[in-house]
């Protein structure tokens, strides 16, 4: 059985009316979930879960602004405290995704639908990002995530997965 995103606006009055979030709040959400209402509850009631979500994104955007070096030593950090093994793989995954959301909204931005953006909590950091990268970069950067998560899949380590993805950003 296939379900389909649930409509962003769907999603934010339910926040709003239902769950008695602020306007703000719920449009943050409402874009980060991409209409998976299950997701966009557990961001409004686990502010720790939203935060890290947001913090992992970001951790995307530093990469960015640093050398070959310093995002080697990034991914050592981040899996320095993951598990290894299946545990491992889930959390590559799922920084993947996160990342190929920031990705997205590169891409978007950069087509001139600013209203569709995923990340709305980091517009103000991903605006100036808008045309530093051309259409051709954004699709490789895409797709060198898109190869880190099928590595994962394929029962590469993560940790190297993720240093491949990485160093072939930009």
């Amino acid at each position: 059985m296939n379900f389909y995103p649930v409509a962003r606006e769907d999603v934010y009055d339910y926040l709003v009316k239902v769950k008695g979030a602020r306007r703000s709040q719920a449009k943050n959400i409402s874009h980060l979930s991409l209409g998976r209402p299950a997701l966009a509850i557990k961001f409004l009631e686990d502010p720790d879960f939203y935060n890290n979500y947001l913090e992992k994104g970001e951790i995307f955007l530093e990469f960015l602004n640093q050398d070959l070096n310093q995002r080697i030593k990034t991914i050592s950090q981040i899996f320095k405290s993951s598990a290894s093994g299946q545990e491992g793989a889930r959390e590559a995954l799922n920084l993947i995704s996160i990342w190929r959301g920031v990705a997205r909204d590169f891409l978007l931005l950069h087509c001139g639908h600013k209203d569709l953006i995923q990340f709305e909590a980091l517009k103000e950091k991903i605006e100036p990002w808008e045309n530093k990268f051309s259409f051709s970069v954004l699709l490789k950067m895409i797709a060198g995530l898109q190869t880190g998560e099928k590595q994962i899949k394929g029962n590469v380590n993560p940790k190297l997965a993720l240093e491949n993805s990485v160093c072939n950003l930009i």
